[in-house]
């Protein structure tokens, strides 16, 4: 199991993302606590990011 101490060997840095990616692609499982930091982390990245496009009218084009 890779915990949160893998991942994140300090708070203050970005996560160990090679360690990770490489034990995953080997089916390797986490520690639950370490999901959900995950987890938690990537939710406030995208909630920081605007998700919407503004455009001017008009607008045209084909829609398939």
């Amino acid at each position: 199991l890779l915990t949160i101490d893998d991942i994140f060997p300090r708070l203050d840095e970005p996560p160990q993302l090679e360690i990770l990616r490489s034990h995953l692609f080997g089916e390797g499982r986490l520690t639950e606590k370490a999901a959900l930091k995950i987890i938690e982390e990537t939710a406030a990245i995208f909630k920081s990011e605007n998700n919407l496009i503004e455009l001017e009218a008009p607008i045209t084009g084909a829609l398939n």
